[in-house]
Parts: structure tokens; sequence; C-alpha cells
């Protein structure tokens, strides 16, 4: 007989494992021979994880929704490689690979894994972890970079230094220290955290956030913070409204502050506004009209694949870069419309739920928020790819199967306490 397999545990164990390659790639800067092979064994690895504990947990089944899910991404699937092979006359081998990881990934990873049980003890477990990932990682950040960190004003630019603790580059880092705040947060309101430990952990994450110099991370937190703010219905106390009036006077003077001090904003402008790049997007209009160009010229239905697309946006518009920085145009060169569609569609969908999840407000309001920063951050940033990675992992995991889950599980335990008493 199938038991309940803790889902979350199995998630956790994943978002670990695809961390390591990163970190060697990071810290020692392994061959990339190497690091590409670690990712092949991770994902294997992963893939065996996860299914494991679906076929444990007898509350998971494959649903006839499942299956015509399998059918639709097969079907974009054929059609790339048909489109391919008649405009190109081959596909690489690659190309296989990625299209066969995201069905896998889509259907198996996202889809049948939410419907896993999962329990408040579960959730508040698992958030703890990526907090201790997350203060683990600072440790090393400031570790490695501790005499720039305290001299940033020495700093001639924003790639002069690297503050992305074991990660390959600031955005990744960025990222996940969005994703440790929300975790924060996420525990906060599920658990009596004690008040100077939390507000210890929000500094500190938010200081190597800030220093990651990720513009979009900083984005992503400040949308956050505001809709939290605004679709919380906790009510506001003298002593919040007293503190938010504070932190606004403190902001405007620091702002007068900055603009009078030619060396204080020259050095907060290299380092984090880059006002000379925002016109172009920070050199993103470019390959995003790459990306768009690539879509509608070639394949404006199911794409031309991951592979095919990055060798056109090379050899068309001589751009090496290997991904559209934008989660939307990858999806559309890749996927075309219909996998453009899809996504959104997702999105708006898991969105739909949470704002009618039967939870204590607080909660939802921060998984709202996440969600809508999400949405606005993969404009800017190729958030996942729905591919094998670390990046295309965190982001499926904690913005598609996590929320998923929890809205799976409005009915159980997780809930249950924090209904108000009628």
């Amino acid at each position: 007989m199938k038991k309940n397999s803790n889902i979350l545990d199995k998630l956790y164990i994943i978002i670990v494992l695809n961390i390591i390659p990163s970190a060697l790639y990071g810290l020692i800067k392994i061959p990339n021979g190497l690091y590409t092979a670690l990712y092949a064994a991770v994902y294997f690895i992963q893939t065996l994880i996860i299914i494991f504990a679906i076929i444990r947990d007898k509350s998971v089944k494959v649903r006839k929704k499942h299956i015509l899910l399998s059918v639709l991404l097969i079907a974009i699937a054929m059609s790339i490689v048909v489109y391919n092979i008649v405009v190109w006359g081959d596909i690489a081998s690659s190309e296989y690979i990625s299209l066969i990881a995201n069905i896998i990934n889509i259907v198996v990873l996202i889809s049948i894994s939410s419907q896993a049980t999962i329990h408040k003890k579960d959730l508040v477990k698992f958030y703890r972890r990526i907090i201790i990932l997350g203060i683990i990682s600072a440790i090393i950040n400031v570790a490695l970079n501790y005499n720039k960190i305290f001299n940033l004003a020495a700093l001639t630019n924003s790639y002069s230094a690297n503050f992305s603790s074991f990660f390959p580059n600031r955005n990744q880092y960025g990222m996940f220290m969005f994703a440790c705040i929300v975790s924060l947060v996420n525990l906060k309101i599920l658990t009596k955290m004690p008040r100077k430990r939390f507000i210890f952990c929000m500094i500190l994450f938010i200081a190597m956030l800030v220093l990651s110099m990720s513009r979009n991370s900083v984005l992503g937190l400040l949308i956050f913070t505001g809709i939290y703010l605004i679709s919380s219905e906790r009510k506001v106390t003298k002593n919040r409204l007293l503190v938010a009036v504070i932190i606004f006077i403190l902001s405007i003077f620091s702002i007068f502050g900055m603009i009078h001090n030619e060396k204080l904003y020259n050095t907060v402008n290299t380092m984090f506004l880059r006002t000379e790049t925002i016109g172009s997007a920070s050199g993103r209009s470019e390959v995003w009209r790459n990306g768009i160009t690539i879509g509608s010229k070639y394949n404006p239905i199911t794409g031309v694949g991951r592979e095919r697309s990055i060798e056109l946006n090379n050899v068309e518009f001589n751009n090496s870069l290997e991904y559209f920085h934008s989660t939307y145009i990858q999806t559309y060169a890749m996927y075309g419309i219909f996998g453009l569609m899809l996504l959104i569609g997702v999105l708006i969908s898991i969105i739909s739920k949470i704002k009618k999840l039967p939870v204590e407000s607080r909660f939802r309001a921060s998984l709202l928020a996440m969600m809508f920063a999400f949405v606005v951050m993969s404009i800017f940033e190729t958030m996942t790819r729905f591919s094998i990675g670390y990046a295309d992992t965190m982001g499926m995991v904690f913005y598609f199967t996590l929320p998923l889950i929890i809205v799976s599980n409005k009915d159980s335990f997780l809930y249950s306490e924090n209904l108000p008493k009628k």
C-alpha cells in the first residue's frame, strides 16, 4: 500500500542538488564539460527522486488532464523537430534532450507533483531549510568579498566585483536571495518566529540582495513588498504607521543627500542605478528584438526550439548570448504562441487560485506578492526555461510547483489552523 511521502523534502533535495554544480563552477571554475556532465547527472537523479516520491504518495494520481497536457507538449515538440528537419535539414541531439526534459518537468515536476499532500509542519520545514541555505550563502559571500564589501566606493563599476557567494553570477544570487526573503516572510507568518531573529535575517538577506547589484532582484523585492502591504488585510497599528512614516522621511532625506553628495551619487549610480543603460534596458532591448524576430520569422506557432533559437541569435544577429533575458520572449522563440499561451495561462490560473485561498490574509498576500513579482521579473530575466539547470529548476519549484501544492492542500491541516474563528 502506498503511503504519503513528504514532497517538499524531495523538492528541497532537488534544489540543493542543483546548487552543487553551480557552486563548483562559481567557486573553483570547474571546466564547462564537467559542469554540463554534473548537471546531466543531477537532472537524472532529481527525475528519479520525484518519480519515486509520486509513486509512494497515495494522494497523487495520473489524471486525464495530465494525459492531455502530455499530448499537447509532445505535439509541440514533434512540430519543432519536423520544422527543424524540413527547414534546416537537421536538428541537434541536445534539442531532443531539451524537449524531453521540458515535457518531464512540466508534466511530472509541476503538474502531477502538485497533487501531493502536505501539512503545515512540512511547509515550515521547507522554508526553514531555504533560510538556512541563505544564511550559509551570506556567510560565504562576506568571507569571499570582505574587503570589497566594506570598500564599495573604491569600485569603478558594477562588474569590478562579483558579490554572488557561491553562485556563478550575481543575477542568480539576487534571485536566490529574493526566494530566501519570501521564505522568511512566510515562515514568520506560519510560526512564532522570534522578532529579533526575523529582523536579523531580513536585514542580512536584503543586504546580500542589494550587494548582488541585480536590479531585477531589487525590483522584485520592491514589488513583493508593495503588493504584500496592499493585499494584507491586517490592521495598521499606530506603531506600524509610525515606522512607515519614519522610513518614508528617511528615504526622502537619503535621496536628497545622495543628490547633493556627488561622490555618494556616483557610487550608487555606478553600482546599482546604472542610469546610462536604462534606455536600452541594460542592453536587453537588442536581444529582445532578436528573440521576437526569430519567433515571428520562422515558426510563430510552435517555435524553433532552444538550441536553434540560440544558433539563430548567434548567426543572424551576431549575439553570443544563450538566453533572451525574458521568460516570455524566450518561451515565444523556443515554443511559439502555443508555448507562450500555456505559460501565461498557468500563471493566471495560479494567481486566481491563490486569491481564493481560505487562509490567513498575510499568507495569501505573501503568495500573491511573490507571484506578481515573478510575473514582472520574468519580463527582464529568463527566470526559467522549464529545462535542466539550477535557474530552471529553482524557477519551476518555487514559482510553479510550490504554489500549486499549497493551493491543492487548501483543505488540509495547513490551513485549518489559520482560518479565522467564527
